[in-house]
């Protein structure tokens, strides 16, 4: 319970001062003739990069995935360790 109350003390004031904060302060908005303006040309090996990087994940997702199923069939075989051995 005293948790609770503790981060309702922080969490009560820190909303309503969002709350109340005016939106022209905000430094992340920004009007829309700049952004009709800017291109993201500049930026194509970032997006490259991200694929890339989703790729690897992925394959590495997969091995992951090959490797696990590997491990139960020798493990329901009743081969266990020397099972996986054999394989090699």
């Amino acid at each position: 319970m005293h948790r609770f109350l503790r981060r309702f003390r922080i969490a009560v004031p820190a909303t309503i001062a969002v709350l109340l904060a005016p939106s022209d302060s905000a430094v992340a908005q920004v009007g829309t003739d700049v952004l009709a303006q800017q291109s993201l040309r500049p930026y194509w090996y970032v997006f490259i990069a991200y694929s890339l990087v989703w790729i690897l994940l992925m394959g590495w997702v997969v091995s992951i995935a090959r490797r696990m199923s590997k491990l139960d069939d020798a493990g329901t075989d009743g081969g266990g360790a020397q099972g996986l051995a054999s394989d090699r």
